[in-house]
């Protein structure tokens, strides 16, 4: 019998294209895609300042997206400013960033992943920015702009939570780590409870 055995470096599991240090000596690793690069998971998140500030440009190109796990598990993250040019934020992008309170998605953010806050229990509200066509807040919880879709509810609300109606569906993770909460009602004409969503 032979046996074999796999040691995996923590910092060889993930792929990436560059680093990129920043004003804030922040380092991130970042991936090209067609019109910039997008942030990815992967530098000592844990060492990152409280109020993170997301550059617009690294080594010379535009920072488009912020990628799966991006920013996972960083808890010492309090706040978070994205620059104009992020269009996305993907999957797990921000989640159990624990020290997390509160979010501002601004206008130019189409696209936010499955989970991309689940998990974030001090999150107490979200907010979006004017002239943004796909979010919007209502009472710190995030949905899709024609309120059909409660695509994330704040981690740290608590007590009962009336989902309000005309709102079809709950997206993966939208009250995922909401462990303050005692209650969720549905509307009518209610059609579909994304997995995890609890």
């Amino acid at each position: 019998m032979i046996c074999l055995s796999l040691v995996v470096s923590n910092s060889n599991i993930f792929a990436y294209d560059g680093t990129a240090k920043d004003g804030n000596g922040n380092t991130f690793y970042y991936n090209n895609v067609s019109d910039g690069i997008e942030l990815t998971y992967g530098f000592d998140g844990y060492n990152l300042q409280a109020n993170l500030i997301i550059p617009g440009t690294l080594d010379g190109k535009t920072v488009v997206g912020i990628g799966e796990r991006a920013f996972i598990n960083c808890s010492k993250i309090e706040s978070v400013s994205f620059p104009s040019t992020v269009k996305s934020l993907g999957y797990l992008s921000f989640a159990n960033c624990t020290s997390l309170a509160s979010i501002s998605i601004t206008a130019n953010i189409e696209l936010i992943g499955a989970g991309a806050f689940s998990g974030c229990t001090q999150l107490e509200k979200f907010t979006v920015e004017g002239g943004n066509t796909r979010f919007l807040a209502q009472d710190g919880v995030l949905y899709s702009k024609d309120m059909e879709t409660l695509v994330s509810c704040p981690g740290a609300m608590a007590g009962s939570f009336i989902i309000p109606g005309g709102v079809k569906e709950t997206a993966e993770y939208a009250f995922y780590g909401c462990r303050k909460l005692t209650s969720v009602t549905l509307p009518e004409n209610f059609e579909k409870v994304g997995s995890y969503t609890f």
